[in-house]
């Protein structure tokens, strides 16, 4: 969550980025947050905290990881959606594709927050491709992302990266994962049924 900011020492609240090595490569992902939390959340829960401008927070990260880490793959991960949203003088809510145009330096962008699948490259200022995948929600699909890279004379080249969205609403379910939270579930299913009252007449969702 690099653009999650203490108020109090003005530094990032949670890992700015991580770095991960797979068969001799070093690939960095920096993660971004979409700044319009304060829309929805009480500031209670957020207080002592600020949300920086996404696009400003990864210019800021991406010259950072470039010049300390010198990785061979850069990837974002952000919860944030597409473009538009809630736009203020500020910030954007969804600036997951403004910042694959107008920050030169990712290879890869994984997002998601506005529920619409997304699977299509964009052409940053530098003239390069940005491939962006947005699984959507609800985990009916997932984002499988191919990154081929070449050693020649222990020189690193990116030759090409493909991705796809993945259907997994006819995979089984993992059992083990079902029984290791059941009672979690177990305890929020007797609080949602205690009975708390009647109705009289009929009510509809919609209402609402």
């Amino acid at each position: 969550g690099a653009n999650i900011i203490n108020t109090h020492t003005n530094k990032p609240y949670t890992k700015p980025y991580s770095i991960l090595y797979r068969d001799g490569v070093k690939i960095a992902v920096i993660g971004l947050l979409t700044p319009a939390i304060p829309n929805w959340l009480r500031e209670e829960l957020w207080s002592g905290l600020r949300f920086e401008n996404m696009v400003a927070s990864a210019r800021k990260w991406l010259k950072h990881v470039k010049e300390v880490e010198r990785p061979d793959v850069i990837i974002g991960l952000f919860h944030s959606g597409k473009e538009g949203g809630i736009v203020t003088k500020d910030y954007e809510e969804d600036a997951s594709l403004k910042i694959a145009r107008e920050v030169p330096g990712f290879d890869l962008i994984l997002f998601g927050h506005d529920h619409t699948k997304f699977n299509d490259s964009v052409t940053n200022a530098d003239g390069n491709k940005v491939l962006c995948l947005n699984p959507a929600n609800n985990a009916m699909t997932v984002a499988d992302a191919q990154i081929d890279i070449t050693f020649v004379d222990g020189k690193k080249t990116k030759t090409s990266i493909t991705g796809k969205l993945v259907d997994i609403t006819d995979e089984a379910i993992d059992q083990n994962l079902v029984q290791k939270f059941k009672p979690q579930i177990d305890l929020v299913n007797e609080f949602v049924s205690k009975k708390i009252g009647e109705f009289t007449n009929t009510i509809y969702s919609k209402d609402s």
